[in-house]
């Protein structure tokens, strides 16, 4: 059973959806409640050394929005950017960080450690959400030419299925061309339910005695 007392303070996320030339809204599940703040930047953006609070002061665009309590230790934040005034452009990958405050002190993702591998390099128990240690992590829109054009399509995700995991595998894509807008994958459509709510993987269950 999980220490409920001690949970980090991302439970899930983040998770980019959606983004649009006007429009970027980051998804975030955290133990406690906060302010969040996202920013983006053009390009690929360092952090810099782990653990030192980077923020957001030299993004290019942020806004922030208050987590909303759905548990005594469920708290859920949606931070959405409106760039009707500056859009994004496809053929160009973009940057962004998300900053916490509320707590005692600030956090962001570099703060976290999220950037960086934990646990052996032979089977690290976390990798860096940018692929390189101290890199944001990132998005592109869907390319303007269809030759360009990369998008990914699946349908749900069973944690206890057999066979390869599909999104380790576009994980795995993303990582290689990473730095190239028009040749890593773009958007994702998963197209079934998504969540096998009638069918659960035995991990995902409360145990009882």
């Amino acid at each position: 059973m999980p220490d409920f007392n001690n949970l980090p303070l991302i439970l899930a996320g983040p998770i980019v959806r959606p983004v649009e030339p006007t429009l970027v809204s980051v998804w975030v599940a955290l133990a406690d409640a906060r302010t969040v703040e996202l920013g983006i930047w053009a390009g690929i953006t360092n952090a810099g050394s782990s653990g030192i609070f980077f923020g957001n002061s030299t993004a290019s665009h942020k806004n922030t929005a208050s987590s909303i309590r759905v548990g005594a230790k469920l708290h859920i934040a949606l931070v959405t950017l409106d760039l009707t005034a500056s859009p994004l452009i496809p053929g160009q990958v973009y940057s962004y960080n998300l900053a916490f405050t509320g707590g005692s002190s600030s956090q962001d993702l570099n703060t976290l450690k999220l950037l960086e591998d934990l646990g052996p390099a032979s089977e690290p128990t976390q990798l860096g959400l940018g692929y390189i240690a101290g890199q944001l992590p990132g998005f592109t829109l869907p390319a303007l030419s269809l030759d360009n054009l990369k998008i990914a399509h699946g349908s749900c995700r069973k944690a206890h299925g057999h066979g390869v995991d599909g999104l380790a595998a576009l994980d795995k894509m993303i990582e290689r061309t990473q730095t190239d807008a028009n040749a890593r994958p773009q958007q994702l459509f998963l197209t079934g339910d998504q969540i096998y709510a009638d069918d659960i993987a035995m991990m995902l269950l409360k145990s009882y005695r």
